[in-house]
This record gives structure tokens, C-alpha cells and sequence, in this order.
């Protein structure tokens, strides 16, 4: 959302947002079909769709993001709303299914070099 000041934020859990224009530069163009700089703006995920920050790091251990809330995307343009819902929420529930609610360690974070374990 954008507050009265024009600055973007997640409002629910204040989770840091990428690809938001900086200051100074345009949000929004005239053009409805042209690229839109607000339209990529979201929250930005690592391998197991947990929110991370401008350094890459993990931000919530306990919080997935699905669909249209990941940045980076445009569904309505690019035609794949329905697939990137679909397609992040399986493997969310993916995640889920394997301990991620029952406090065993994810699996994405089992295949990330990052988090210690092997690579896939």
C-alpha cells in the first residue's frame, strides 16, 4: 500500500518490500500499458518462500508469501496470476507438509547451501 506520503509498505507484518521506485522517481507513467514502476513492487522470497531483505537474509522464519505478494511479478500483463498463485501455494503447502508448521526444519532450508544443508 502507499501512505498518505506516498511510501510504500506492507501493512500486515511490515515486511520489507523490493523494487520500490526510489525517491524522487516515478510510480506510476501515463500510459496504462506501458511499465508501470509500482507494478513489480513485492516481497521479495527466498527458495523456501520465506520474505528476506535487501541482503538476501531471512526476515521471518515463520511466515510463507504466495502469489501475488512475491515481487517481481506482473499477472496482469504477463498473463500468470492464476499459475504463480497455484504454483506458490503448492509448494507452500509443500513446505508445511514437510514440518515447516510441526517445527522441523524446511524443506527448502534441508536443500540450501545457505542454510548449511546440501544442494539440490
Amino acid at each position: 500500500m502507499l501512505d498518505a506520503d506516498w511510501r510504500a509498505r506492507e501493512t500486515v507484518l511490515d515486511l520489507p518490500l523490493a523494487h520500490v521506485p526510489q525517491a524522487g522517481e516515478p510510480r506510476f507513467v501515463p500510459d496504462y500499458f506501458d511499465e508501470q514502476p509500482m507494478a513489480r513492487v513485492g516481497i521479495a522470497v527466498d527458495a523456501g518462500l520465506r520474505p528476506v531483505g535487501p541482503d538476501g537474509a531471512r526476515v521471518h522464519e515463520r511466515v510463507l508469501v504466495a502469489g501475488a505478494s512475491i515481487a517481481g511479478a506482473v499477472p496482469w500483463k504477463e498473463h500468470s496470476g492464476e499459475g504463480i498463485s497455484v504454483t506458490t501455494g503448492y509448494h507452500a503447502a509443500g513446505e508445511i507438509a514437510e514440518g515447516f508448521a510441526f517445527g522441523r526444519e524446511p524443506v527448502a532450508a534441508r536443500r540450501s547451501p545457505s542454510a548449511g544443508g546440501q544442494a539440490a
